[in-house]
């Protein structure tokens, strides 16, 4: 089996192929976990889901548990909480449905008045309506948990190829017969897409369209600097986490005009109806200065990693012939 995308899902989809002994080879056209893997919140919350999502989401809590001590490393894996801040009295009213279901799951999820939110935060130049918090959600820290997971998918099998990207499927009579790559071929009958951002790019050649929506934004980190609080939180307009090294990463609306970036992809007519929802939540955010795209950025389409390349007369017969050439520890990954 081959896997496109050496991200979180890319990864661990791969890790647990290997614990089942499918003989899996993972293609990143960069390196494991330089895009947005490393870059995300980190935040493993039960706080504020659907429904249907909760059971899915206390399973991943204990699998991130497992797999902590799999890796035998530190991923950054604690349990520091999440907190929802109310601007207004609606706010408070969507915790209190929330409420409803963290009942249902006996979370230990609770309501705040405004007393008790200023004291759980210290220093709020504001007051807020109240909060909802959740002390058992936990966070990892992405640039320490994806390559450490990629790690361990190699002793347990995986071949990671980085700096290798996939342009295209062959297919013949309907089925998938392997991969062009940018060193050559890969035979296989099986492959998964989990290229992030880049995934409808690589299968619309293929007639497969996928509702996605790319929303560029800006994110802030700070140096180590005095604990105001240990776990995350967020409101309407900013959200951070405090970082395993001292530091907090922040994003949010800037009363400058600093705002999201969304760039539909092409097809998004046809898949209208399915993106309609998050589209609107996309320019909501954005605020008045809502910022649709009309394309993809074009440096980004000129990396895409389903661009027409010269390809390597090198050939593959099999995944299982492609080298390793992910070295356990020979990189701090950013």
């Amino acid at each position: 089996m081959v896997i496109v995308g050496g991200g979180i899902i890319g990864v661990t989809t791969a890790l647990f192929l290997a614990s089942r002994n499918i003989p899996v080879t993972l293609l990143e056209k960069g390196r494991v976990a330089a895009e947005q893997s490393s870059r995300n919140w980190g935040w493993i919350r039960k706080q504020g889901r659907d429904a249907d999502e909760l059971p899915i989401v206390i399973e991943a809590i204990r699998l991130w548990r497992q797999l902590a001590e799999e890796c035998g490393e530190d991923i950054g894996l604690n349990q520091t909480g999440v907190t929802y801040l109310a601007n207004a009295d609606k706010d408070m009213a969507k915790f209190e449905e929330f409420m409803r279901i963290a009942a249902i799951h006996e979370l230990d999820t609770r309501l705040l008045g405004a007393d008790e939110t200023a004291k759980l935060i210290t220093g709020m130049s504001r007051r807020f309506k109240g909060a909802m918090t959740t002390p058992s959600d936990m966070r990892a820290e992405p640039w320490l948990a994806v390559p450490a997971l990629a790690r361990l998918a190699t002793r347990k099998g995986v071949r990671i190829v980085e700096n290798c990207a996939a342009r295209t499927l062959e297919i013949a009579a309907g089925r998938i017969k392997g991969v062009w790559t940018e060193a050559g071929y890969i035979e296989t009958s099986t492959v998964l897409v989990a290229g992030g951002a880049w995934s409808s790019l690589f299968l619309a050649r293929h007639g497969v369209a996928i509702p996605q929506l790319s929303v560029r934004v800006t994110a802030a980190a700070t140096e180590p600097m005095p604990e105001v609080y240990r776990g995350a939180a967020a409101d309407d307009h900013i959200a951070f986490r405090r970082r395993q090294d001292g530091g907090y990463t922040l994003w949010g609306l800037t009363h400058s005009g600093t705002s999201p970036s969304i760039f539909p992809p092409s097809g998004t007519i046809r898949s209208a109806r399915a993106i309609s929802r998050s589209l609107r939540q996309a320019t909501r955010m954005a605020g008045r200065r809502r910022a649709i795209g009309r394309r993809i950025p074009q440096a980004l389409s000129k990396e895409c990693a389903c661009s027409t390349q010269p390809l390597s007369r090198q050939s593959f017969a099999r995944s299982s012939a492609i080298s390793n050439s992910f070295s356990p520890g020979s990189r701090r990954f950013a």
